[in-house]
């Protein structure tokens, strides 16, 4: 694509240019220089690229009044889209999504393996369980029927099975596991497992839109991971601003944007956090920089 200055491995389906510019400082001696990169794409797939450094340049100015202007505590510019009609700029922020941290603060105070649970208080959990998963009902029942002491430890009633040990009466890796923790922490808030992973992954799954209640003008959104099994609490998710300067920001013009961050060709098949066309403007840099 890049040799080629064209776009062949994505499927183009916008019918007007689009302009792409990212900002570049650093300092040299006293002086700080900022630099900007540009990228155009046109209808056909088709691209030019440039870098503009004359700030008395008309076109400088512009790029410098929008990334300046825009540059807070919070928010820092990184890309600025502009087409016919619409023109937007994609600013990355300080603010990230976390898990809810009362609810994570009672699963770990809650959760003790050695904690124990009498028989009575377990068979009321499993039944009132199969109540609404039905499907489970055979197991349930089958599990009901082997309880033969008056308590457990909750270590000995969910936990992933090992080689080592006895069996608990429910694996966690199973649907019947994860479900049966559930239902017992929202129905009876006995925490068996915290179940952090599985659980918090779910908030940080494919791109999720915030809208700003007050100003039409600015969605913030966020990127998660397509797979869950990687992800890692570590990993939470700035949280990025979309400033509509020109047009709105309306169903197509926010698709075309978001089907960029979607690519199967950038990340290993994971979502990209801003539009793929910036990874072009850095590969463009690195071939003109040789």
């Amino acid at each position: 694509d890049i040799a080629n200055r064209s776009i062949s491995i994505y499927h183009w389906n916008w019918d007007k240019p689009v302009e792409y510019v990212t900002r570049e400082s650093e300092r040299c001696g006293n002086k700080k220089i900022t630099k900007y990169f540009l990228l155009s794409v046109f209808p056909d797939g088709s691209m030019d690229y440039y870098k503009i450094e004359d700030d008395t340049s008309e076109l400088y100015q512009r790029y410098e009044s929008v990334f300046t202007n825009y540059k807070s505590s919070v928010f820092e510019p990184e890309l600025l889209i502009s087409t016919q009609d619409y023109q937007a700029l994609i600013s990355d922020s300080k603010m990230m999504v976390l898990p809810d941290l009362k609810e994570l603060d009672f699963r770990l105070n809650a959760y003790r393996k050695d904690k124990e649970i009498s028989k009575s208080k377990l068979t009321r959990l499993l039944k009132s369980f199969v109540e609404t998963n039905e499907e489970y009902r055979e197991e349930i029942e089958r599990i009901l029927k082997n309880l033969n002491k008056n308590t457990y430890q909750y270590q000995e009633v969910v936990r992933k099975a090992s080689k080592a040990g006895n069996p608990p009466l429910i694996n966690l890796a199973t649907s019947l596991g994860r479900k049966f923790v559930k239902h017992c922490r929202d129905t009876s808030r006995v925490v068996f497992n915290p179940c952090l992973k599985s659980d918090v992954v779910k908030v940080f799954q494919h791109i999720y839109t915030l809208k700003d209640e007050e100003d039409s003008k600015k969605l913030y959104y966020y990127v998660g991971k397509k797979e869950p099994m990687k992800f890692t609490l570590v990993n939470a998710c700035h949280i990025r601003r979309i400033t509509v300067l020109e047009g709105a920001l309306d169903d197509d013009f926010k698709k075309f944007i978001f089907d960029q961050l979607s690519v199967n060709f950038i990340r290993n098949n994971d979502y990209t956090v801003v539009p793929f066309l910036r990874k072009y403007i850095e590969e463009f840099k690195k071939l003109n920089s040789q």
